[in-house]
């Protein structure tokens, strides 16, 4: 399946540990957080979420997104994260409609201490689940970067910035169109010989197979 840019996501986070813990330097490690997550998604190629999605016709547009994301500090510099965000959709034909995005993320911190940049990676899916789009479930990759900062034991400020790949538009609305133009030879599709599957006989064309060829240089 091939895959293409589609949309790029910003997000500021505060993660509060859930588990008490003394003042310290750094990110304390071996312990449990969860945070709220706001931030956007900017699309910058067609973009493939819904059953009913036209291209360039009725497909989604760029939007805000809002959820909550839960991690495992690992040690200092590596941490697992899982997460969840509603999208309100606008789309292009004028209508409004509704997705979920989830997500498991890798997250690798560059520096040890209270202020580090950090880059993160995962995968997950958005999925469509009212509107004229129609329901829809879509795998999503990503990759992305930001800043993480150490404010109090208990809280964490964090900006980040993702590109995210999803399938591409233009291939699936390919898969829903009639074939138009020529053949790749230029001419008509070959004709095998075989009768129609209903049954019904040739009215023109080459004969069955068995049967004499056709005269050719028109003699």
């Amino acid at each position: 399946m091939r895959i293409r840019l589609a949309t790029a996501v910003a997000s500021a986070a505060l993660a509060a540990a859930l588990a008490a813990s003394p003042a310290r330097a750094g990110l304390p490690e071996g312990e449990v957080y969860l945070g709220p997550v706001v931030g956007g998604v900017a699309k910058v190629r067609a973009w493939d979420l819904g059953e009913n999605a036209l291209f360039r016709t009725r497909e989604p547009g760029g939007t805000g997104q809002i959820g909550l994301r839960v991690g495992f500090q690992i040690v200092q510099r590596l941490g697992f994260e899982l997460g969840a965000q509603f999208l309100p959709l606008p789309v292009s034909d004028g209508s409004a409609n509704a997705a979920f995005v989830y997500h498991g993320d890798l997250l690798v911190n560059i520096l040890k201490g209270d202020l580090t940049p950090f880059i993160v990676g995962g995968a997950g899916g958005y999925n469509a689940v009212g509107g004229n789009l129609g329901n829809d479930f879509d795998l999503q990759f990503h990759l992305g970067a930001g800043l993480r900062y150490v404010l109090k034991d208990w809280l964490v400020l964090r900006a980040e910035i993702r590109d995210v790949l999803t399938p591409e538009q233009q291939e699936i609305f390919d898969k829903r169109q009639p074939p138009l133009g020529p053949s790749p030879m230029g001419g008509p599709p070959p004709f095998d010989g075989s009768p129609p599957r209903d049954g019904r006989p040739l009215r023109d064309g080459p004969p069955p197979r068995g049967g004499p060829p056709p005269p050719r240089g028109g003699r």
